[in-house]
């Protein structure tokens, strides 16, 4: 069964992020939703907004929530990320996206040190570290940050050490984890 976490409230209010600077919630789902490979061959180009998750994988996600709070529940954001290890990115609108390192560690572990945003790490790992992993305790969940052109970051249990901290991972862009993507509720 499928239940989502309340990861913060207003993340993203006061920023560019959200249009009409709406309230919404940021929520994120307590199982994957599905598997997939970051991207569909080992060279990404460095660049996240290339790969098949983003590009195609993520719909599937969108679906969910849709179904899950009803479309018109669902917030347009408007988020910058990545094109490249350099810091070069693009401005898209999106309903949902993955977290990135920033989102749950408040910093970035292992990807390019980058932040589009003022906000850092999210209320539910500020207070809960382990909640990434509610719901199914031996997965690797995919983040959006790039390492490099064949691997991209992941959190999940070969990143956790002694069973109370996670720290960041890497796992090749062609190999199959976990998407718990997030999504922002509003009215």
């Amino acid at each position: 069964t499928v239940r989502m976490n309340v990861a913060e409230l207003d993340y993203f209010k006061n920023s560019y992020n959200v249009p009409d600077n709406k309230h919404h919630i940021v929520v994120f789902p307590n199982v994957p939703l599905f598997s997939c490979p970051y991207h569909d061959v080992l060279d990404s180009g460095k660049n996240y907004t290339a790969c098949k998750i983003y590009t195609t994988y993520l719909a599937g996600a969108v679906n969910a929530f849709n179904a899950f709070f009803g479309a018109e529940h669902v917030l347009t954001f408007h988020v910058r990320r990545p094109t490249d290890l350099t810091g070069n990115g693009v401005a898209k609108d999106k309903n949902t996206d993955l977290l990135n390192e920033f989102m749950c560690y408040g910093t970035n572990v292992r990807g390019f040190r980058f932040n589009w945003h003022a906000n850092t790490q999210l209320a539910i790992f500020r207070h809960r570290r382990l909640a990434m992993f509610w719901g199914s305790q031996n997965e690797q969940y995919w983040l959006a940050d790039m390492m490099q052109a064949q691997d991209g970051s992941v959190t999940g249990n070969s990143a956790r050490t002694n069973g109370t901290n996670f720290k960041a991972g890497s796992l090749q862009i062609t190999e199959a984890a976990s998407v718990k993507p997030f999504c922002l509720i509003g009215a």
